[in-house]
């Protein structure tokens, strides 16, 4: 049997390797509140590139996981093609 490692993935927002057990980034105690995010004062973006019908952020590159910002850099966002989402 092939014993795979388990993959250590860096936090978004804190310089550290995540030490949580989740899915996904959006119950985690780690994520900072969006007015702390370092795109979330900033004029929104068009969004051009969706991956499974889900936005892509044009500033971070990561996906959205919301229609109107960037759950990761608080970029928020312009999106023209509805149904793309």
């Amino acid at each position: 049997m092939i014993k795979i490692p388990k993959v250590r993935l860096k936090c978004y927002w804190k310089d550290k390797d995540c030490s949580h057990d989740l899915p996904y980034c959006g119950n985690c105690v780690d994520n900072i509140p969006d007015e702390e995010k370092p795109n979330f004062q900033s004029e929104p973006k068009k969004v051009e590139d969706f991956e499974w019908g889900m936005p892509i952020c044009p500033t971070c590159n990561e996906p959205t996981y919301d229609r109107e910002i960037c759950f990761f850099c608080g970029q928020h966002l312009i999106i023209e093609d509805k149904e793309k989402i």
